[in-house]
Order: structure tokens, then sequence, then C-alpha cells
């Protein structure tokens, strides 16, 4: 069968025995993107071992089926790539997994490892597969890598560099933009009620409170003396 963008996104689409975003109690990896040779999403979900021997069994001997960890397939990939169709190179330098045809010994499951150097034989539920140093599987199929760009930074615009008569163009229209801009006045604040001011002609003038000509003070009322009190009982 070969393998088609989104294929899995048709609910009706059961090929190998899989289901979109399907979950498998015994799996060997949990929400893994799965792709095909050309880098292009075909589906996600869990994979136990059980269907990657079906997929080996079943798949078109022309192509390759590529799973990622969820970690490369969505929240790690640059913002810069087509989410689903990231291309060969990127989803071949992050596959942890790789099933397919071997010409030697048939059909080929490939545990792809960063942490081992020579090739090994294995053996898990049954279903024999191989782990594979990353070299090793790109030899196995032929491809050589090339360096991709992991980078999710827009690319900035270097901005020209004026030349001097753009620069003093510059200089004299903000000289004119000086000249014809008109001083802004300001309004003095409204001075509180009762505080003996009022806002009138171009400032603030202070009004004198009146007082009194002649003064009269209050009258002190005068103190009994207090009467002495005895001592003796």
């Amino acid at each position: 069968m070969k393998l088609t963008k989104s294929m899995f996104g048709d609910l009706k689409c059961k090929a190998f025995g899989l289901s979109n975003n399907q979950m498998r109690w015994n799996s060997i990896i949990k929400n893994a993107g799965w792709y095909n040779g050309a880098g292009e999403r075909i589906g996600a979900g869990d994979l136990n071992l059980t269907d990657m021997e079906n997929i080996a069994k079943s798949l078109d001997p022309t192509d390759v089926f590529i799973v990622l960890a969820e970690i490369d397939a969505m929240w790690d990939m640059p913002s810069t790539f087509d989410h689903s169709a990231p291309g060969k190179d990127y989803v071949l330098q992050k596959a942890v997994w790789i099933i397919g045809k071997d010409v030697k010994n048939g059909n080929a499951i490939i545990r792809v490892r960063d942490n081992i150097s020579q090739p090994e034989n294995a053996e898990q539920d049954s279903v024999k597969y191989y782990r594979f140093p990353r070299e090793d599987m790109y030899k196995s199929i032929g491809y050589t890598p090339k360096k991709i760009d992991l980078s999710s930074k827009p690319t900035v615009k270097k901005e020209a560099k004026k030349t001097l008569e753009e620069k003093m163009k510059d200089a004299v229209n903000q000289l004119k933009t000086l000249k014809t801009t008109k001083p802004t006045k300001s309004i003095p604040a409204t001075p509180p009620a009762g505080s003996g001011q009022y806002v009138g002609g171009s400032g603030t003038k202070t009004v004198p409170v009146p007082m009194p000509a002649n003064p009269v003070p209050a009258p002190i009322k005068k103190i009994k003396p207090l009467k002495k009190v005895s001592s003796k009982p």
C-alpha cells in the first residue's frame, strides 16, 4: 500500500489496521508522528510492534514508513516548517523508527539509535527488529544527510545605509518641522474653592483676604482664687 499525505485524516482509512490518534496499551512509542518517504505527515498516534509488523508486510516496496517522537513531530518542530510536510531531510534526521522493505531480509523494522556504534538484532513481543546507529540507517536506505535550518527566527532584512545627501535632506526636513510647530500654551489648573485664588487673564492672581482695621480682642474672664482647704479633720 502506498503512503499518501494525510491519508489517516480520513476516518474510513484503516490501512495496516491503524487509525488516526489511536491509543495502544502496549505501545512502544506514544503520540508519534507518522510520515512517508517524501516527508509528508500521514497520521499520528501510538504504535506497538505488532502494528509495525503489519506495516512492514503490506507496505509498498518503494515507500518507507517513518516514525517521529511527539516532541519532534509537534513541539520542537520549527515554526518556519510546514508541519503537514516538513520534508524528507527533517523526518529522516529526526526518525526514531523506520519501517520498510529490506533488499536482503525482506520486511525491515529499524529502531534508530544515537547512542550505539554497531547494528544489533532485537526481539520483543515475538517481533524481530533491528537497532541501527543513525549513520548506518542512512546507508541502509541510501540517504546522504543534508544540513537543515532548525531556527524558528524569521529572516531580518538589513536596513540600507543612507547616503550623506539623504541624511542632509532628513536633517533639513526635521528643522522645517520644528519651525512650523507652534508652542502650546499652558493652561493653569483651576484653584480649589475657598483658596482665595481665581483664574483670569493670562495667569493666576491671588486675592488678598480683607482684615478688620482695629481688631477687638475677646474679653478675658477673671478666674476666682480657690479657697484653702484645711488639713484638719
